[in-house]
């Protein structure tokens, strides 16, 4: 483990990510690769690979992203810095795990089943995204960003992968939506009860499910450390709804407002387990003029109170993300606007509200 490289990285030697069917990353903005080990997913040649090239001080190409996302000082951070971060917070030294024999992190896509088609996403990604674009003047256009053909698409819905718990501390779900699956579930109820109080879940959600962990369907939950609702809210009022369609902002409010207020008032002196919550902020050609105004009112409604309550527990880690879309991971303000002129952008905004009104 090369520790001294300015671009040292510990994911690929305590993580594993699966975010698309039959591939393994070291992270979820990695490119992947085909999963050639089912049965020790975690030993995978192409995970060993990045391990090596790391190893070697080498940059693997897939790590343009945290590459991109380093080169400006506008505020956001890159998944490479926010775990090295978090991992010598937890763990004070990364030598320890160098020869992992298990994975810390698994970041799970359960699958493309989503409830919504939001303006930066693809049917690859969106369920409901695929049944848009096969409403008359969807297909067979090049159509909205990378979506794929009907013909090939079909809806995901991942099963657990093989791989040896007794690590891990951190599960984070991410999809499409996760919480309306059930994916998530079977892969809780497949870790051990024996090391479920060694784990972290998190999931990223678009907060169109109300999440009430006192009702019987969410009380596995209590069987691990802590839960984190990460919510993606890209914007507010109007601008929520434009991005994220056909989701309410009301609908969303109420129900973050809900589960923060449960994290707010939960009973600190219980030790077995806990809840949190955070935002995930994407900023693109939709909202690079509205992240201010969105950073206030998270800040304002649902950070500030949790922080006055309780600044103990909710000043130590941060509790907002913040990236660009990955379609302009080098993307300035300026960039933005000068997209917003463009015929491609004039393009995808028509198909969109052609499609959204049908």
């Amino acid at each position: 483990m090369n520790k001294d490289n300015n671009f040292f990285c510990i994911e690929p030697y305590v993580s594993m990510s699966i975010t698309e069917p039959g591939k393994v990353f070291c992270c979820c903005l990695h490119e992947g690769g085909k999963i050639t080990t089912p049965d020790d997913v975690w030993n995978d040649p192409y995970l060993k690979n990045i391990r090596a090239k790391f190893d070697r001080g080498e940059i693997p190409e897939e790590c343009e992203g945290c590459i991109e996302n380093e080169k400006h000082s506008d505020g956001r951070s890159s998944r490479r810095l926010d775990s090295n971060k978090r991992w010598l917070e937890v763990h004070n030294n990364y030598e320890d795990y160098e020869k992992a024999d298990a994975p810390y992190k698994f970041d799970f896509w359960v699958g493309n089943i989503c409830n919504l088609a939001c303006s930066t996403c693809t049917s690859f990604y969106s369920s409901t995204w695929n049944t848009l674009l096969q409403r008359p003047g969807g297909y067979p256009h090049k159509n909205h960003r990378d979506s794929k053909d009907p013909k090939i698409w079909k809806p995901i819905n991942e099963d657990p992968p093989n791989i040896d718990f007794k690590n891990l501390e951190w599960l984070h779900f991410n999809g499409g939506e996760p919480l309306i699956t059930n994916t998530h579930f079977k892969t809780l109820e497949k870790i051990p009860k024996k090391y479920r109080k060694n784990i972290r879940i998190e999931y990223n959600t678009n907060g169109t499910v109300l999440v009430d962990i006192n009702d019987d369907k969410w009380k596995i939950f209590k069987d691990f450390q802590a839960v984190n609702l990460t919510f993606s809210i890209d914007g507010i009022g109007e601008t929520f709804e434009y991005l994220r369609w056909p989701a309410k902002w009301e609908t969303v409010k109420n129900n973050v407002d809900f589960w923060v207020d449960e994290a707010i008032n939960q009973d600190w002196t219980n030790n077995n387990w806990f809840i949190t919550f955070g935002f995930n902020l994407v900023k693109s050609v939709y909202n690079y003029d509205k992240m201010d105004e969105t950073i206030e009112y998270i800040n304002k409604n649902w950070l500030d109170p949790a922080k006055k309550k309780n600044p103990d527990k909710f000043d130590e880690y941060d509790m907002i993300f913040f990236c660009n879309d990955h379609r302009h991971m080098n993307f300035t303000d300026k960039d933005f606007e000068e997209f917003k002129k463009s015929e491609a952008y004039i393009r995808e905004t028509k198909l969109m509200d052609r499609l959204r009104k049908r």
